[in-house]
C-alpha cells in the first residue's frame, strides 16, 4: 500500500467496530444519517397534520357557531361546546411547537392569551361587549384589535358562564351582540389555523421547504441544527410552560394558599384535559423529532416509561384540577404529577440533548 494511501474498507470495518463497542458499553449514539431528514419527519408526520387537523376543526367550530348564533337552542349549544372542546384538544396538542408560522403575528397569543396574569381577557371583553361595536367585528378590523379577545381564552367566558342559557345569545340586543363576538372570534380562529396550515406546507416558499433546505442555511434556519434546536426548545418550553403555569400556580404553596382559579381553562372544566393533550403532543415531537435518530435503547425505554408514568398519574386526578388543588388525597396525586413531569423534563434536557448534542438555548417563556 503506498504511503498516505486511505484503505476506506478497513476505515468501513473500523467505524462498524467502534460504532458496535458504543453500542455494547451504554453510550449514547446518535444515528448518522441527514439531521434535516429527522426534522422533516417531525414536520411530516406531527406538525403538518396536526395543523391540518386544527385547521379543520376551528372551521367546523365558526360554522357551527354561526348555525347557532341564527337560532340559538339548548341541544346545539351542546353541541357548540363540544366543538371548541374538539377544537382546543387540537391546539393544545399542537403547543409544544413554537417556530414557524404560529410565531408569527402573535398567533399563538392570538389563539389562546393565557397566562393571563392581569385579567386582561375579561377586562377587554367587557369592554367590547359594552361598547357594542358592530365595526369592531369585521375581520380585518378584529384581527388588528385586542390579542386578548381573538381566542379560545375569550370563547370560553361567552360560551361556559354559568348563569347563561341558550336564550341569553337571543332574547336580547345585547345577547344578540355576545352572540355576533362569538362569530368573529371563531372566524378569526380559523383563519389563523388556516394560514398557519397553508404557510407550513403551500408552494416554494412554505416553511416545510425551509426546514428542507436548513442543511446549508437559508434565510431563517443557519442550518439544520438550528431547526432541531428549535424544535428541542419548544419541547422543552412546553414542560416549562406546563409545570410552571398549568401545575404549580393553581397550587400554589399549601392547601391554604392553593389558587384554583390559576388553572387554566378553568371555565369549561378542562384544565387536566388539556394537560393530557400537551403529553400527547410531547410524545408526537419526542418520537418523530428525536427518538428516531437515537441509537440509544435503554434511554429511548426510560424516556418511554416516564411518558407513560406522567399519563398515569394524571389519570389518577379525577375532580377538576380547580377542586383537587384544595382536596389533600387529590392535592397529593397533583403533586405526584408534578414530580413526573419534572423528572421527564430533567431527563430530556440532560441526557437526551447531550446523547444528541442539541444546546438548551431561549426560552420563549422567559421573561414572562
Amino acid at each position: 500500500m503506498r504511503s498516505g494511501h486511505i484503505n476506506r474498507s478497513s476505515l468501513r470495518t473500523q467505524s462498524l467496530r467502534s460504532l458496535l463497542l458504543l453500542l455494547l458499553i451504554g453510550l449514547p449514539v446518535v444515528c448518522p444519517a441527514g439531521e434535516v431528514q429527522y426534522n422533516l419527519k417531525a414536520v411530516d408526520n406531527y406538525i403538518l397534520p396536526g395543523y391540518t387537523q386544527l385547521s379543520e376543526r376551528t372551521q367546523k367550530l365558526a360554522e357551527q357557531t354561526e348555525h347557532f348564533c341564527r337560532q340559538p337552542d339548548p341541544d346545539d349549544l351542546g353541541r357548540l361546546r363540544e366543538s371548541y372542546h374538539l377544537a382546543m384538544d387540537s391546539w393544545q396538542f399542537m403547543q409544544p411547537i413554537r417556530l414557524g408560522p404560529s410565531e408569527q403575528e402573535l398567533r399563538s397569543y392570538r389563539l389562546q392569551f393565557w397566562p393571563d396574569k392581569r385579567q386582561s381577557v375579561s377586562r377587554h371583553l367587557a369592554e367590547l361587549l359594552d361598547k357594542a361595536d358592530a365595526e369592531a367585528l369585521k375581520a380585518d378590523a378584529f384581527a388588528k384589535g385586542s390579542v386578548a379577545v381573538q381566542g379560545f381564552s375569550a370563547l370560553e367566558r361567552l360560551l361556559f358562564a354559568s348563569d347563561l342559557e341558550a336564550g341569553a345569545y337571543s332574547s336580547t340586543e345585547a345577547g344578540q351582540y355576545r352572540c355576533r363576538v362569538m362569530v368573529a372570534i371563531t372566524r378569526n380562529l380559523a383563519r389563523i389555523a388556516r394560514e398557519m396550515t397553508d404557510e407550513w406546507q403551500s408552494g416554494d416558499a412554505s416553511h416545510r421547504q425551509l426546514v428542507a433546505s436548513s442543511a446549508t442555511g437559508n434565510a431563517v434556519y443557519a442550518d439544520s441544527t438550528e431547526v432541531s434546536g428549535r424544535l428541542f426548545n419548544g419541547l422543552y418550553t412546553q414542560l416549562e410552560l406546563m409545570l410552571d403555569q398549568k401545575l404549580r400556580a393553581p397550587l400554589g404553596p399549601s392547601v391554604e394558599r392553593s389558587r384554583g382559579n390559576r388553572s387554566e381553562s378553568w371555565r369549561s372544566g378542562r384544565s387536566l384535559r388539556n394537560l393530557a393533550h400537551n403529553l400527547d403532543g410531547i410524545r408526537a415531537l419526542i418520537h418523530t423529532a428525536f427518538l428516531s435518530r437515537l441509537l440509544d435503547p435503554p434511554l429511548s425505554r426510560r424516556i418511554e416509561t416516564q411518558l407513560e408514568q406522567c399519563e398515569q398519574v394524571l389519570a389518577r386526578i379525577d375532580i377538576p384540577l380547580r377542586q383537587a388543588v384544595k382536596a389533600p388525597q387529590q392535592r397529593s396525586r397533583v403533586e405526584a404529577l408534578v414530580t413526573a413531569l419534572s423528572s421527564l423534563k430533567t431527563t430530556l434536557t440532560g441526557e437526551l440533548a447531550s446523547a444528541l448534542e442539541i444546546p438548551i438555548g431561549f426560552n420563549s417563556l422567559d421573561g414572562d
